[in-house]
């Protein structure tokens, strides 16, 4: 069983994150989810879910997150731990892929079980990036539907945009601004690609020379590590700074203030706004540092010899652990 007590010394704003599932068959191409965690889903044992929940979890009053990579996994096996959930005056959140939305009984026992959020990686409004990114399971003429049907059941829904794919071009920050206004998600997170080693993206944009800086500390989504293929750096970065401003705008969270579902929807809702309009300036230096950086000599050498060794062993780790997943 889980010993939480150890995360008493570090100021984590969820101290109990209970992992009642892992893996990922979906192997999406810019995803680590099944190198890390494997390509078949595998659930937390019956007797140590209750012991872990019954120890660590009453009684309290943050949500619990279930630090799962998908929520909707198995349809059975993910209907009997929401049922377990449900014996229990807890309140949750997860992330989710968006093919719940065929699943309503799912959507209808999670609510039940103690859900008040749930995240969903959408990842772009434009087929044609989903199909690149192989995110199979996402439909975008479903999107509008599932935050319907989430906010039927009182679950807020947390929305994952990322922007810098080969696809993308400069236009598909309007086109998010425009569905994320039309659509009434509660929270929004846009981010800038990461080819993480190990993802077909790396190694495609590794292949093709487009990799600017092999420092694993600047793989943060907040640094641009990689030559976007269809716009500029700066265009990537103000259309991302630029959504953020747009969709927090003051009367954008004033409306989601208007249907929090929850006081931790709300809290939610003003510290992002909170990141939008100060914070989000703080970011864009770091994500700016990157392009003034990559002009002078020594990020230029950097970028340009060939990878050193420590690069190609993790390169090597990361397709030996895809292989025997």
């Amino acid at each position: 069983m889980p010993d939480f007590s150890i995360t008493n010394k570090y100021l984590y704003h969820f101290r109990v994150f209970i992992e009642t599932m892992r893996g990922c068959p979906f192997n999406c191409a810019f995803c680590t989810a099944t190198l890390y965690s494997g390509s078949k889903y595998r659930y937390m044992p019956e007797g140590v879910l209750r012991g872990t929940i019954e120890k660590w979890c009453l009684r309290r009053i943050m949500p619990i997150r279930l630090a799962n990579t998908n929520l909707v996994a198995d349809h059975d096996k993910t209907a009997r731990v929401l049922n377990i959930l449900k014996e229990y005056d807890i309140r949750w959140w997860s992330a989710c892929s968006t093919n719940i939305v065929e699943h309503e009984d799912l959507i209808k026992l999670s609510a039940d079980a103690g859900a008040i959020h749930l995240q969903f990686g959408f990842e772009s409004v434009d087929e044609g990036t989903l199909a690149y990114i192989n995110k199979r399971q996402n439909v975008v003429k479903k999107y509008k539907l599932l935050v319907k049907k989430m906010h039927d059941y009182g679950i807020s829904v947390g929305g994952n945009f990322i922007f810098g794919f080969d696809t993308d071009t400069p236009e598909i920050f309007k086109r998010t601004e425009e569905f994320v206004n039309d659509t009434d998600i509660d929270i929004l997170l846009y981010g800038m690609l990461v080819p993480f080693p190990g993802t077909r993206i790396f190694d495609q944009y590794h292949a093709e020379g487009r990799i600017l800086t092999y420092n694993w500390a600047k793989y943060n989504a907040q640094h641009l590590v990689y030559e976007p293929k269809n716009m500029t750096r700066e265009q990537l970065i103000n259309g991302i700074a630029e959504l953020y401003d747009n969709t927090y705008s003051p009367s954008r969270i004033l409306k989601r203030f208007s249907y929090a579902r929850s006081a931790y929807d709300a809290i939610m809702n003003a510290s992002m706004g909170v990141v939008a309009h100060i914070g989000r300036h703080f970011l864009y230096s770091l994500m700016k540092g990157t392009i003034d950086e990559s002009f002078d000599e020594d990020s230029a050498y950097v970028m340009k010899r060939p990878p050193n060794k420590s690069f190609e062993r993790v390169r090597r780790m990361a397709h030996s652990m895809k292989m025997q997943t």
